[in-house]
């Protein structure tokens, strides 16, 4: 097992693949998880206003727990833990495009791209995120820039939840906005061996005894 401190754009940047296993539950983050989110990119805005883009200290989410699976030209990881959290960065990631589009910003609209679609793969392949068989579709719809959706979801909710946010938000530059998001909202990123059985892997870190906080996690990385 190694572990590192990881920003979202050390998640993203490159031909990357995380796939969350059948076992896992579906996308369920809902408003109290979203607003909290939201939360903290906001209050990262201002404090890179306030004190420069010099001194940007990071903001934790928490852990992403994965296990790499080996392919060619492509790093493909299992993930065991975190699920919700990079979902929902990659939405985030997704609703900027949008505005970047509609916008005319060519060069970030491409950057986006490129973190949540694997370029020129085909199929599933050329996602970075790929959820549980049922969100696919509305997952995929976001990446592919459909957004003719055949019925709501909760990955839709977020998708709409964060449209909403950055549509009424006073801060409209979307590359400061990308910026915070990429570079200082970090996790500890924890990636298992290949042999490790992810099965017992995700009941260990869930089921048995009183689980870690985030807060106990970092702590323990970075002050053992």
């Amino acid at each position: 097992m190694k572990a590192s401190k990881s920003s979202v754009w050390d998640l993203f940047n490159g031909a990357k693949q995380y796939v969350v296993p059948l076992f896992q539950r579906p996308y369920v983050w809902s408003g109290p998880q979203w607003d909290q989110l939201w939360s903290d990119i906001t209050e990262q805005c201002q404090a890179r206003e306030n004190t420069g883009s010099d001194q940007k200290s990071a903001r934790f989410l928490g852990s992403i727990v994965v296990v790499r699976e080996y392919e060619k030209n492509l790093d493909k990881y299992t993930i065991i833990d975190g699920q919700q959290r990079i979902t929902t960065i990659s939405i985030i990631l997704a609703v900027i495009r949008a505005f970047a589009k509609e916008r005319g910003l060519n060069e970030l609209y491409g950057q986006i791209s490129d973190f949540i679609r694997n370029s020129p793969r085909s199929g599933e392949g050329q996602y970075v995120v790929v959820p549980t068989r049922v969100d696919k579709p509305s997952l995929f719809h976001i990446f592919d820039e459909d957004y003719s959706f055949e019925k709501d979801t909760r990955i839709i909710e977020c998708f709409d939840f964060f449209w909403r946010k950055i549509d009424e938000s006073s801060a409209g530059d979307l590359n400061a906005l990308q910026q915070v998001i990429t570079e200082d909202l970090c996790v500890v990123y924890i990636e298992l061996d290949q042999g490790e059985n992810p099965n017992q892997v995700f009941e260990a870190l869930n089921c048995r005894g009183v689980p870690l906080e985030e807060s106990d996690l970092i702590r323990n990385f970075f002050f053992a």
